[in-house]
């Protein structure tokens, strides 16, 4: 059985909105753990749901990298599109009856955790500076 994700601050990139719509995914992986060890079923359902919440995410994220001209945004674009494929992908096979579970969830908590911790960290550096230098 996959390991819970567990919020702390090193995760925290200073744009509450964000920093809250991170939490919320780590909640929805958290649930999808709990929903694998139900059924299968569970497990389709939870992926769709953290599905939909990641995209509405990256939606968020990506008019911030936008509003506040992020130099690496369609980098960080193309990061979210590749895990979109990629969770559509896993979830394509689950549905079929493929054993993926293991895969699907380390695939999200490798991918949240080191997302958020390194690409994220950038987008919160870029704005750090960017009120520096409005100051």
């Amino acid at each position: 059985m996959a390991l819970r994700m567990i919020w702390d601050d090193r995760y925290l990139t200073g744009v509450d909105r964000l920093d809250r719509e991170h939490q919320a995914l780590f909640e929805y992986y958290n649930r999808l753990i709990e929903a694998c060890a139900t059924s299968s079923e569970e497990a389709a359902a939870g992926v769709a749901l953290l599905e939909r919440y990641a995209e509405t995410h990256f939606e968020h994220e990506e008019a911030v990298m936008v509003d506040s001209r992020y130099p690496y945004y369609l980098h960080h674009k193309m990061d979210h599109e590749s895990f979109l494929v990629e969770l559509h992908r896993l979830k394509s096979a689950l549905s079929a009856g493929e054993n993926v579970l293991d895969d699907l969830c380390r695939f999200l908590k490798n991918w949240l955790a080191s997302h958020i911790a390194i690409r994220d960290a950038a987008i919160a550096n870029h704005l750090h500076d960017l009120s520096v230098a409005a100051d």
